[in-house]
């Protein structure tokens, strides 16, 4: 991705995405969201999957504490499923994680692999990863590889923004989403954005 394609898409939308440019006027220019891509990355959002924001770094906390702030694929492997669950992760996503960390080990996943991916074939390797839904692969495509194509369908908070800011109801939101590409997840980033800083009283005029 080139360095200034975010500033495009926001540059875009703004003339071509009626929502957007609504939300621009109240939030100004937002500084992309980045996270790292890497084997810990992976193992939080499997953590955080169906959990609220809170719960989901309480379990995590108590994960980094067991394996003193070293979340990789070796120590990982290194304890069992109950350790896992000790730390108030189910016993579902306890077995992924353990299985995550056996691929990584063992070079069947790589982030340079995953990293050189284009945007369809990355998706289809994420959602191919155990413990790995749709929306996750989205989250972690968006954030961790700065694919900004990708729009985390099946967010609560961005469907239900969506629909109070247009008025519309989510049968409209697939073909919108359309139309924001190759840029809807910085719509996305936005109505996150907005609906934390400012809520949804306003909507599209």
């Amino acid at each position: 991705m080139r360095h200034d394609e975010y500033k495009l898409g926001v540059e875009f939308l703004r003339a071509n995405a009626p929502i957007f440019a609504h939300m621009y006027e109240h939030l100004g220019y937002l500084e992309q969201r980045r996270r790292t891509a890497n084997f810990e990355a992976f193992v939080s959002t499997i953590v955080g999957q169906q959990l609220s924001g809170k719960a989901a770094d309480t379990i995590y906390s108590r994960l980094c504490c067991i394996l003193s702030n070293d979340v990789n694929p070796a120590s990982i492997s290194a304890i069992d499923i109950d350790e896992l669950r000790s730390a108030g992760i189910s016993n579902a996503k306890a077995r992924y994680i353990l299985l995550l960390a056996e691929k990584f080990l063992s070079k069947e996943i790589t982030i340079e692999d995953l990293e050189q991916s284009d945007d369809e074939a990355l998706y289809e390797k994420l959602i191919g990863i155990t413990g790995i839904g749709p929306w996750s692969a989205r989250i972690i495509m968006l954030f961790n590889f700065c694919r900004l194509s990708a729009f985390p369908f099946g967010d609560t908070t961005l469907e239900r923004a969506y629909s109070k800011l247009t008025h519309k109801d989510l049968t409209s939101l697939e073909s919108d989403v359309a139309t924001w590409q190759p840029y809807s997840g910085i719509v996305a980033m936005y109505l996150w954005s907005f609906n934390d800083k400012i809520g949804l009283d306003g909507s599209v005029a």
